[in-house]
């Protein structure tokens, strides 16, 4: 079949962009015809067996997808952004082909309870609604989208390994942290984590427990983002802190995961967390807020899921947001850093095991191949 992928491939730090490749690679083997029209795509050169057309904005995404209907006639138009640009999308088209012959499938996630009916009435146009979460497909069956199906997005296990016992000690060794407990935290959109927690929770564990260093990636200069030096310092933990920006290579980011000792995700909601299932790869203990698709990853003891302290109803969506409470992150540091807890390593590696790219790209040839028939 004829494709036309739509999704957001700024390399240097779109999360979309780690799923439309594979997706998009894994059908052009199975003899599909793949165009993609790649927002923020930069013309970075690349080996896929597909073509990427660079589009700055949606508007001229809109544009190209307009003229691929003229000119090549495609089959299927897979969309994998954010429910809002999802409802954009979906209204322009309508006005710019009315008459459309081709099928909509759409990839997004879900984030937050409970789906809202404006944004179910836009789901329902889609003749596949892929979720990234079976949390985020579970909320869309309540809404009474029938197409809703939960697409378990795959994890790279050979990229995302555990490191030998010599490269964990050289890389901690590099950044001066052999006798630390090392606790990492991938946060690159500020506004879905609730940082202070992170920081009140260290405060707490550095009353009993002083040899650890706390570990973050993210944007550190966002015009809305906190200062998270100012944070730290406020915190008084300010000599254990140490900050990446975004966009950190592959083996750079691998590293970090490698020389750490937990993962920590204060997240208010999750559509999916690819950085969960990343440290969860690498054989990490992971310790974040129990709610939304992240209880997904770590229920039956494959992590530790943390209590909020309470929550709110976002602007977003009106989804309810879960603010994690500080005290039990510390407790559960503590507990960690004793001996004392331990999660099910071989319940969390079996759990990533099972979320193979190849199962990711049959979920949805099958749909494709039903359409075809």
């Amino acid at each position: 079949m004829r494709i036309v992928a739509l999704s957001d491939l700024d390399f240097q730090g779109s999360g979309y962009l780690n799923i439309i490749i594979p997706i998009c690679q894994g059908l052009a083997e199975k003899g599909h015809e793949i165009k993609v029209a790649g927002i923020r795509y930069g013309g970075d050169e690349h080996t896929h067996d597909f073509s990427i057309i660079p589009c700055p904005s949606i508007q001229d995404s809109l544009a190209v997808i307009g003229n691929l209907n003229q000119v090549w006639k495609f089959d299927v138009l897979l969309v994998a952004l954010d429910i809002p640009l999802q409802r954009e999308i979906i209204r322009e088209i309508a006005g710019r082909i009315p008459t459309r012959d081709f099928r909509y499938m759409g990839i997004f996630p879900i984030e937050a309870d409970p789906l809202i009916m404006s944004w179910a009435a836009i789901l329902s146009q889609m003749n596949k609604a892929f979720i990234i979460s079976e949390f985020g497909a579970n909320e869309a069956r309540k809404a009474g989208i029938t197409t809703a199906e939960h697409l378990v997005i795959g994890v790279d296990t050979g990229a995302w390994r555990p490191p030998t016992e010599k490269e964990r000690s050289r890389f901690r060794t590099a950044l001066d942290l052999e006798d630390d407990f090392v606790i990492l935290t991938i946060a690159d959109n500020q506004e879905r984590k609730h940082l202070s927690a992170a920081f009140e929770a260290l405060e707490i564990v550095d009353q009993t427990h002083h040899n650890f260093k706390y570990l973050m990636v993210t944007r550190p200069d966002m015009p809305l983002g906190y200062d998270l030096d100012e944070l730290a310092l406020r915190f008084g933990v300010q000599d254990r802190f140490m900050k990446f920006g975004r966009g950190l290579d592959y083996f750079r980011l691998w590293s970090l995961y490698a020389a750490s000792d937990a993962f920590l995700l204060t997240s208010k909601a999750e559509g999916l967390s690819m950085p969960i299932l990343e440290a969860m790869s690498v054989g990490l203990p992971v310790l974040a807020t129990g709610c939304t698709a992240i209880l997904d990853h770590l229920e039956e003891n494959r992590g530790f899921p943390i209590d909020y302290a309470y929550k709110i109803i976002d602007p977003f969506g009106n989804g309810n947001r879960y603010f994690i409470d500080p005290y039990s992150i510390s407790s559960v540091l503590c507990g960690l850093m004793d001996g004392k807890y331990r999660h099910d390593k071989e319940a969390a590696l079996k759990y990533i095991q099972s979320r193979q790219w190849e199962n990711t790209i049959k979920q949805i040839d099958d749909v494709l191949q039903e359409w075809e028939e």
